[in-house]
């Protein structure tokens, strides 16, 4: 697998979590991200499906976050927010009576890490969503990509 090595730069997307379905403004989905020791998180990719004869537009913030406390949203140790992105459909979300309509978009989380011996550093993808459309959005999950940096011998 050229240009995927330790070194290369480029991190492939190589594990998926969460998925939820959105109906209500105010809808806030968090999906915990496993931060690996020997690992940086390089980049989230969320995916927002619009299923088909959609006549409403949706809005969705959507966010990646860490937290430096297993009790992520302490006072002492608030949530560090990294990027984040305002995902709307078009309005019509998805005119089309037959097919589904699936957006994606990528947020560079710069090589978020955690040491070996940190055990509580967390990290949540997160989904806001501020505007509905007429029918309920699919949030089928978020894909992530590493780099590594350790080899194990």
């Amino acid at each position: 697998m050229a240009g995927r090595g330790l070194g290369s730069g480029e991190a492939g997307l190589n594990d998926t979590f969460g998925g939820m379905l959105f109906s209500q403004v105010g809808h806030h989905i968090f999906i915990p991200i496993q931060l690996l020791a020997s690992c940086k998180l390089s980049r989230v990719r969320f995916y927002i499906q619009v299923p088909p004869n959609t006549t409403g537009r949706a809005s969705l913030t959507l966010r990646v976050t860490t937290t430096p406390s297993y009790y992520a949203g302490e006072e002492t140790n608030p949530p560090t927010p990294l990027p984040e992105f305002n995902l709307q459909t078009t309005n019509p979300a998805n005119s089309d009576p037959t097919h589904w309509t699936t957006f994606m978009h990528e947020i560079d989380c710069g090589d978020l890490g955690v040491s070996g011996s940190d055990f509580t550093k967390m990290a949540f993808a997160s989904v806001i969503m501020s505007e509905t459309a007429s029918k309920a959005v699919v949030f089928p999950g978020v894909k992530v990509a590493y780099k590594r940096t350790q080899v194990a011998v």
